[in-house]
């Protein structure tokens, strides 16, 4: 049986040179937190003396002030950097510190008897939590919107292509000036965001490290970067990040916060980075299938400014898309597009197709416990080639309703619970409520709603 402890310690010269008199503290894995009330950085090691005295060294580290340390007899070192990057992906989450660590070690490694671990870790979280060091529940931060999007994700082997595909080719850009434009494609749930805010991390870690510390970037996968003559290549190097949807827009605010080196990169609405009218060495945009190609279905007070910017870039009030202003001011475009546009005004492949780009697949799907099995048994279910025989899927639930109102009491309950709950419609009642704001737009056995009536949140 497991028997985890946790053990702080305060973070100075004279704690640090008193460690050693357990032997676990010079030889045995160990996964420790530097921290104060607002900063933290997650480690693990081997020698947690000499590691220590390592950090006392680093300017990075000094304001911090405690130490908290996880000893567990059965820890080996897989184990250790297993547990190492579920609680920097559970800090990432849970909001309480301004994150220092780097994020390229974060990668899925199995291991022997991971299945029992993965289970202890989140009694180590729980530890954490009654001694004050962390606030919210796993549950809490796995359905949050920090959690969700935050660089601080192991990546399985598909993003870890990706990502590296994508970086050889900025690289390769730096090198030689060509511009390049890499299209990420794949489902919803494949982790398109999560790749793309990894990178945005990735590149902010390079331009602030000066040289390789192998405890720092020990992901094996994206050392190389953080060598010469790579990491010369990425430094002061200009960072944009362009989000068309507003409410994810904020989301994503809110992870730049909560990272230390995040500030760098410039989080921008396409009418923002039209009108900086800035030349950016990197560019990411999420979610390009919402750009917008004219001034059309744009509100009222925006279409001047679409024109404005169209005129300032190409000397044309209307030719010209949101996509095209993006490409003329970056030497490297690095975009999530999924071919579904939600408005006639959205751009389509078509309008991308005009540009030549890389593209890069992801498959594997993450966002559903079942994976790509009970994506495509549901899919056929829906299709005109059903399967012959029912399959099961002990932890989903599928239910059909023969009264709306127990459909819609269903869902408010499982929102109060989980959160991440929605009840959603497609576009089949008129919008009543768009010109009168007391009106509902769809009644069914006298359950009364309206459309969303705000574009954030």
């Amino acid at each position: 049986m497991s028997q985890t402890e946790i053990r702080t310690y305060e973070f100075s010269e004279k704690s640090v040179e008193l460690l050693g008199s357990d032997s676990r503290e010079t030889n045995w894995p160990v996964v420790y937190q530097l921290f104060n009330d607002s900063l933290i950085y997650v480690g693990e090691t081997t020698n947690l003396k000499t590691r220590m005295k390592q950090h006392i060294q680093s300017p990075k580290k000094q304001p911090l002030s405690r130490i908290s340390v996880i000893y567990d007899d059965t820890y080996n070192k897989s184990v250790a950097l297993d547990l190492e990057s579920h609680l920097i992906q559970w800090f990432g989450g849970d909001g309480k510190y301004t994150m220092l660590n780097q994020n390229c070690g974060l990668v899925d490694r199995e291991y022997y008897n991971r299945s029992f671990y993965s289970k202890q870790f989140r009694d180590v979280w729980n530890l954490l939590v009654n001694l004050k060091i962390a606030d919210k529940t796993i549950e809490e931060i796995e359905n949050s919107g920090l959690f969700k999007f935050s660089p601080y994700k192991k990546l399985n082997g598909e993003q870890i292509r990706v990502v590296s595909e994508v970086m050889t080719e900025l690289n390769t850009s730096f090198i030689t000036g060509q511009k390049s434009i890499s299209v990420i494609e794949g489902d919803e749930g494949t982790g398109k965001s999560i790749v793309l805010m990894f990178m945005a991390k990735l590149i902010c870690d390079i331009q602030e490290s000066d040289v390789l510390d192998d405890e720092d970037a020990s992901g094996d996968y994206f050392d190389n970067y953080f060598r010469s003559p790579i990491i010369e290549n990425f430094k002061n190097k200009t960072v944009a990040m362009v989000v068309p949807n507003q409410s994810l827009k904020g989301s994503i605010s809110k992870i730049f916060k909560s990272i230390s080196n995040m500030d760098s990169v410039q989080l921008l609405s396409p009418l923002d980075f039209g009108y900086k009218n800035k030349k950016y060495d990197v560019t990411f945009v999420d979610e390009a299938h919402l750009l917008k190609v004219s001034n059309q279905e744009v509100h009222k007070i925006n279409r001047e400014k679409f024109e404005d910017i169209n005129k300032t870039l190409f000397n044309d009030s209307k030719n010209h898309n949101q996509l095209d202003w993006i490409v003329n001011n970056s030497k490297n475009v690095v975009m999530v597009y999924a071919d579904q546009r939600v408005r006639q005004n959205n751009i389509s492949a078509k309008d991308l197709n005009i540009y030549s780009y890389r593209k890069h697949i992801l498959k594997s799907q993450m966002r559903s416990v079942g994976g790509e099995l009970f994506i495509n048994y549901l899919r056929s279910i829906l299709s005109n080639d059903p399967p012959s025989q029912m399959q099961v899927f002990d932890k989903f639930e599928f239910k059909l309703y023969e009264d709306f109102e127990g459909l819609v009491k269903s869902i408010e309950a499982k929102e109060v619970k989980y959160g991440l709950s929605r009840l959603v419609a497609g576009f089949a009642w008129d919008w009543k409520s768009k010109k009168n704001k007391n009106d509902f737009d769809i009644c069914i056995d006298g359950i009364k709603l309206r459309w969303n009536s705000t574009l954030s949140d």
